[in-house]
């Protein structure tokens, strides 16, 4: 089996977007879907990316392979997953992004690394071309790597190689000579592209088509040939690779800490979701964290320091309501 995941963009996502689609039809293995979550960051997509990790290790111990795939700044958190688990000693089968760009720093005020780490062992990246003036100021990240890298421009706006609606129509888009306008962010303005609409349309099938048959052949390889990526078991991968440190184990002792509070030294590259995932499986309860710690950390969450100890408060007393309210919380900070 090969896992995949899939991080979509920070936008409004669509039915039929690349990502969703992608998901739905996997068929080498199991598969999990991030949506938007009303504007989760590049910080908090990474995070996701992990917990859904974590419980591939628990779930499919004989997993054969690890693909992520990311739109836009999905696949900017699709790189920084792959960071962090260098970190941790972890490599990744494959990385497929869709038009990766990054608007916002790397987290924590370190700025976001573009380039694709060494542990990452193969990568294809299809985008849009820098003359079809669509987002004209948002540069690609994810551009090259030191191993194998695979990469095509296309015709095709940065919202068609999401996949939008763009897929379902077939190349029969209501007013097709019409040029594609996008939103000048961050006002109100809007410009047209050089794209019209069914040029789009042709575009994103197109990318759609070299990304997915790329995707696909790895995935078949990697079932044929793939040794479990765990290793005979979930805490000893190949290649040298060990659990993240910190992180919850894959079998046992995977409850939230209870009977009081646990300690936790931050590491560069932690944030309080990627620190909640670890201890709680669950990013957006991060603001738990933070209350418990803000004499230290201040008024902003993001700006965590490397080598500070942290309280990680124990849960189990909080009710449901109490959970979906510090949830909520999560995802509009």
């Amino acid at each position: 089996m090969v896992g995949l995941i899939c991080l979509e963009g920070l936008g409004h996502s669509y039915p039929e977007s690349f990502m969703r689609k992608l998901a739905r039809e996997w068929q080498f293995g199991p598969s999990e879907y991030v949506d938007n979550e009303d504007g989760l960051n590049i910080d908090r997509k990474a995070s996701w990316a992990m917990y859904h990790t974590l419980g591939f290790a628990e779930k499919y111990p004989d997993l054969q392979g690890l693909i992520v795939a990311g739109y836009s700044q999905g696949g900017a958190a699709a790189i920084k997953y792959a960071h962090e688990l260098k970190r941790y000693g972890w490599r990744l089968n494959g990385l497929a992004l869709f038009d990766a760009v990054s608007r916002e720093p790397y987290g924590n005020g370190v700025s976001f690394d573009p380039l694709i780490p060494d542990n990452v062992d193969w990568t294809v990246h299809g985008m849009r071309q820098f003359a079809t003036m669509s987002r004209p100021s948002w540069g690609n990240c994810g551009r090259s790597s030191p191993n194998d890298y695979w990469s095509r421009t296309f015709w095709v706006t940065h919202g068609g190689a999401s996949g939008c609606d763009y897929i379902a129509w077939q190349g029969s888009a209501p007013n097709p000579d019409d040029l594609v306008w996008e939103r000048v962010y961050p006002t109100t303005q809007m410009k047209p592209t050089r794209v019209t609409q069914r040029d789009n349309c042709k575009g994103a099938l197109e990318l759609w088509k070299y990304m997915t048959s790329t995707i696909f052949t790895w995935a078949d390889f990697l079932n044929r040939t793939g040794d479990p990526i765990w290793g005979e078991d979930a805490t000893s991968a190949p290649k040298g690779n060990q659990p993240p440190s910190g992180a919850v184990p894959p079998s046992g002792g995977s409850k939230p800490p209870t009977g009081g509070p646990k300690s936790y030294v931050v590491v560069r590259g932690d944030s309080l979701s990627l620190i909640a995932g670890k201890f709680y499986k669950d990013v957006l309860l991060w603001p738990v964290i933070y209350d418990s710690n803000k004499s230290k950390i201040g008024g902003n969450p993001n700006m965590i320091q490397p080598n500070w100890t942290l309280t990680i408060p124990a849960i189990a007393g909080k009710n449901q309501s109490e959970l979906n309210a510090i949830r909520q919380r999560g995802r509009n900070c």
